[in-house]
């Protein structure tokens, strides 16, 4: 439990103020230094170098299934367009 809560309070730490304009941006690498420390275990578990690479990873397949959705779709459409005939 005292790991979680060393997480949970480096987390916390982290927060970060919103930008109130456009020119105030966020700082991406202390916020990846919090989520590489939250998420090691997870990331190790997975032999992942972060949990950015994870996340990519799945991005990547989810565009791909999104793609094969459409391109099905178009097949579908083409066949019933051959049936309709």
């Amino acid at each position: 439990m005292d790991a979680l809560t060393t997480k949970a309070n480096a987390v916390e730490d982290a927060v970060f103020y919103l930008p109130t304009s456009p020119h105030i941006s966020p700082h991406p690498t202390k916020a990846n230094a919090v989520e590489d420390a939250v998420f090691a275990d997870f990331s190790k578990s997975l032999n992942l170098s972060s949990v950015r690479e994870y996340e990519q990873r799945q991005l990547v397949e989810e565009q791909q299934k999104e793609g094969r959705v459409l391109e099905l779709q178009a097949r579908c459409g083409e066949m019933w367009g051959d049936v309709g005939r």
